[in-house]
């Protein structure tokens, strides 16, 4: 019996141990926690304190750049806020990001549609054709038509008698590699000014410029940055027969030289970048214009 009431003593202690030293949490005034902050491109933040006593509250405040504006708080990777300052409860060693996104802002309009100066040889248009905001897809085109369809085949390309063997403009015969601006969707659609980009000027788009993946209202796509002037255009990738949500193609308006079936086009995939790509000319594909 003396055994059994030792036995009692002795798990009473261990309890009470036990209970004791659960409750030495985070806001124990001898406890530490370390905040780490980080930003996305386009910014900066303000910290409070970045060593407090677990428990407290910390305020930080995100300071954009120009042409640079807050979007979210993350907080070990998962967003917790959008306002802007945050205010929030420390209760361990935590990384906080503040992220911010480009403006899209246009630096000039031509016949009411704006562009953006990215100090390259053209300037290119805030959005596509059919657009009316720079995430949106907008409408489709076949190479050389003005009028949008959803679907392409060479039954149905005004450019030949059914096949691509019977291609009557822009082939061997004429020896044109660019599209008239009668058949320049750009020009017949925001007039005097605007036409689609040639293979060149699409080439000098994706070398000369920053390129970063990024998502706006949602979408997919690809933030292009002018490094000097910080100017920027958003290029959905939407759409894409192959990817509906992560992929899309613009039409250049360069026929492939050796092949007068096809035209160079700008393929935009989310998981793997920008390229420049060859693409049937019966295919309906969208259009972001340049003007000079």
């Amino acid at each position: 019996m003396r055994s059994f009431y030792k036995n009692i003593i002795l798990i009473k202690f261990i309890l009470g141990l036990f209970i004791s030293t659960s409750f030495l949490s985070c806001n124990d005034d001898s406890k530490i926690c370390e905040i780490k902050v980080i930003t996305s491109e386009g910014g900066s933040t303000e910290l409070s304190s970045n060593n407090v006593i677990c428990g407290d509250i910390i305020t930080i405040k995100a300071n954009p750049e120009d042409k640079y504006k807050f979007k979210s708080w993350t907080i070990n990777n998962i967003v917790v806020s959008n306002e802007n300052p945050l205010s929030t409860t420390i209760t361990e060693n935590t990384t906080i990001k503040a992220n911010f996104e480009s403006i899209y802002t246009p630096t000039g309009y031509n016949n009411g549609h704006g562009y953006v100066d990215l100090g390259l040889s053209v300037k290119w248009a805030i959005h596509n054709i059919g657009a009316s905001t720079p995430e949106e897809r907008g409408v489709n085109f076949a190479w050389g038509e003005i009028c949008a369809k959803s679907n392409g085949d060479w039954h149905r390309y005004k450019w030949c008698n059914g096949n691509s063997f019977t291609i009557n403009k822009y082939n061997t015969n004429d020896g044109k590699i660019s599209l008239d601006a009668e058949d320049d969707v750009a020009y017949m659609s925001w007039g005097e000014g605007w036409r689609m980009p040639t293979r060149a000027e699409i080439n000098e788009l994706i070398t000369n410029c920053k390129i970063c993946s990024d998502t706006k209202d949602g979408v997919y796509g690809f933030t292009i940055t002018n490094i000097k002037n910080k100017n920027s255009i958003f290029l959905p990738a939407i759409g894409s027969k192959y990817d509906t949500r992560t992929a899309c193609s613009y039409w250049s308006k360069s026929l492939v030289e050796d092949n007068h079936t096809s035209a160079y086009m700008l393929f935009v995939y989310y998981s793997s970048g920008i390229n420049i790509k060859k693409q049937s000319r019966a295919s309906c594909l969208i259009v972001r214009p340049v003007c000079e």
